[in-house]
Protein backbone atom coordinates (compact mmCIF):
# COMPACT_ATOMS: atom_id res chain seq x y z
CA UNK A 1 0.00 0.00 0.00
CA UNK A 2 1.10 3.53 -0.70
CA UNK A 3 1.59 6.19 1.94
CA UNK A 4 -1.34 8.18 0.50
CA UNK A 5 -3.65 5.16 0.69
CA UNK A 6 -2.67 4.50 4.31
CA UNK A 7 -3.20 8.13 5.33
CA UNK A 8 -6.64 8.25 3.68
CA UNK A 9 -7.66 5.06 5.47
CA UNK A 10 -6.52 6.47 8.83
CA UNK A 11 -8.35 9.76 8.27
CA UNK A 12 -11.59 7.99 7.33
CA UNK A 13 -11.51 6.07 10.61
CA UNK A 14 -11.51 9.32 12.62
CA UNK A 15 -14.70 10.73 11.08
CA UNK A 16 -17.18 9.87 13.81
CA UNK A 17 -19.10 12.99 14.83
CA UNK A 18 -21.65 14.90 12.78
CA UNK A 19 -19.36 17.95 12.66
CA UNK A 20 -16.48 15.88 11.30
CA UNK A 21 -18.79 14.28 8.72
CA UNK A 22 -19.94 17.69 7.48
CA UNK A 23 -16.36 19.00 7.34
CA UNK A 24 -15.16 15.93 5.47
CA UNK A 25 -18.00 16.07 2.94
CA UNK A 26 -17.39 19.79 2.42
CA UNK A 27 -13.73 19.09 1.70
CA UNK A 28 -14.57 16.28 -0.72
CA UNK A 29 -17.14 18.45 -2.51
CA UNK A 30 -14.47 21.08 -3.17
CA UNK A 31 -12.58 18.52 -5.29
CA UNK A 32 -15.52 17.18 -7.31
CA UNK A 33 -15.20 16.71 -11.05
CA UNK A 34 -18.64 18.26 -11.52
CA UNK A 35 -20.62 20.28 -8.99
CA UNK A 36 -23.88 21.82 -10.09
CA UNK A 37 -27.49 22.09 -8.98
CA UNK A 38 -28.40 19.11 -11.16
CA UNK A 39 -25.50 16.74 -10.54
CA UNK A 40 -22.39 16.08 -8.46
CA UNK A 41 -19.62 13.80 -9.73
CA UNK A 42 -16.79 12.74 -7.41
CA UNK A 43 -13.90 10.59 -8.69
CA UNK A 44 -11.15 8.80 -6.81
CA UNK A 45 -8.77 5.90 -7.20
CA UNK A 46 -9.55 4.64 -3.70
CA UNK A 47 -12.66 2.52 -3.15
CA UNK A 48 -12.79 3.38 0.57
CA UNK A 49 -12.89 7.09 -0.24
CA UNK A 50 -15.67 6.55 -2.81
CA UNK A 51 -17.67 4.55 -0.26
CA UNK A 52 -17.07 7.22 2.39
CA UNK A 53 -18.31 9.96 0.05
CA UNK A 54 -21.44 7.95 -0.72
CA UNK A 55 -22.08 7.23 2.97
CA UNK A 56 -21.52 10.87 3.96
CA UNK A 57 -23.99 12.09 1.34
CA UNK A 58 -26.57 9.54 2.49
CA UNK A 59 -26.12 10.18 6.21
CA UNK A 60 -26.12 13.98 5.96
CA UNK A 61 -28.87 14.48 3.39
CA UNK A 62 -31.24 11.74 4.44
CA UNK A 63 -33.06 9.96 1.66
CA UNK A 64 -33.24 13.01 -0.63
CA UNK A 65 -30.39 11.77 -2.82
CA UNK A 66 -29.25 8.33 -3.91
CA UNK A 67 -25.57 8.28 -4.86
CA UNK A 68 -24.46 5.70 -7.42
CA UNK A 69 -20.92 4.31 -7.41
CA UNK A 70 -19.48 3.03 -10.69
CA UNK A 71 -16.06 1.57 -11.44
CA UNK A 72 -14.00 2.39 -14.50
CA UNK A 73 -11.41 -0.32 -15.06
CA UNK A 74 -8.12 0.79 -16.51
CA UNK A 75 -5.69 -1.36 -18.48
CA UNK A 76 -2.89 -0.76 -15.96
CA UNK A 77 -4.97 -2.52 -13.25
CA UNK A 78 -5.88 0.72 -11.47
CA UNK A 79 -9.55 1.51 -11.05
CA UNK A 80 -11.30 4.86 -10.95
CA UNK A 81 -14.36 5.03 -8.74
CA UNK A 82 -17.02 7.56 -9.74
CA UNK A 83 -19.80 8.59 -7.37
CA UNK A 84 -22.71 10.37 -9.07
CA UNK A 85 -25.38 12.22 -7.14
CA UNK A 86 -28.34 13.53 -9.11
CA UNK A 87 -30.90 16.01 -7.86
CA UNK A 88 -34.27 14.25 -7.76
CA UNK A 89 -36.07 17.54 -8.47
CA UNK A 90 -34.33 18.13 -11.83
Amino acid sequence: MSFSFTVKEEILQTITSADKKRACLYGMLSFCKQFSKEKIIFQTGNQSVADAFKNLVCSLTGENYSPVVSIIKKTNSLNTYTVSVKNADC
